[in-house]
């Protein structure tokens, strides 16, 4: 069997470098092309459609510069972004700029998290907020045994992310895994938990 092996917070100077790096990445080039390719990806993995969420209030936690919601027209009722990236954007949603470990504001139907654990001080914590502040349902997506670089400080194995839901008051009604190749192969482990509690 294999072990979960425990992801270590980093410091905010490491942070705040990987930051610089992702921002560097989102403002290179236009990303849209790939954001919606992924996003498509994210979806499917997540069982997210137009009459899945439709009506639902969302927390999406590390939506980056284009939210999946958003970018793909999904019809929530209520979108707030919690990412951050220093994005100026005029879009019909909530973004607050603050680390998704730092989110203190009231709970939404649905908490979404996508590509997300590479990029933050603390794992962990992150699952903790997410858990905390959804009402129904935890949707999380993360791209697992990736390679640590700059704006990647973190490699998240699939059996800690599934650990993390494992708990009681939780309900795993999606878990899964599988490759891709975007444009190399990665791994990901896809998790839909349904709040019981």
């Amino acid at each position: 069997m294999a072990t979960q092996t425990a992801v270590a917070p980093i410091p905010v100077e490491r942070w705040a470098e990987a930051q610089k790096g992702e921002l560097d990445f989102w403002q290179s080039e236009d990303r849209s092309a790939l954001a919606r390719y992924l996003d498509g990806i994210y979806m499917a993995a997540l069982g997210i459609n137009l009459d899945s969420v439709a009506g639902l209030s969302v927390l999406d936690l590390g939506g980056g510069p284009m939210p999946m919601a958003w970018l793909m027209g999904l019809p929530v009722a209520e979108l707030t972004v919690v990412d951050p990236l220093p994005i100026d954007s005029t879009a019909p949603f909530l973004r607050i700029h603050s680390a998704a470990e730092d989110y203190t504001g009231p709970q939404c139907d649905e908490v979404w998290g996508y590509n997300v654990l590479q990029h933050v001080r603390d794992p962990a914590l992150v699952i903790a907020t997410a858990k905390v502040h959804a009402r129904q349902r935890v949707r999380w997506f993360d791209w697992t045994d990736s390679k640590i670089e700059a704006h990647h400080p973190h490699s998240i194995s699939a059996t800690w992310l599934i650990h993390q839901f494992t708990e009681p008051g939780w309900r795993l009604t999606v878990c899964s895994r599988g490759s891709v190749r975007v444009p190399k192969v990665q791994h990901y482990v896809a998790i839909v938990a349904e709040r019981v509690d």
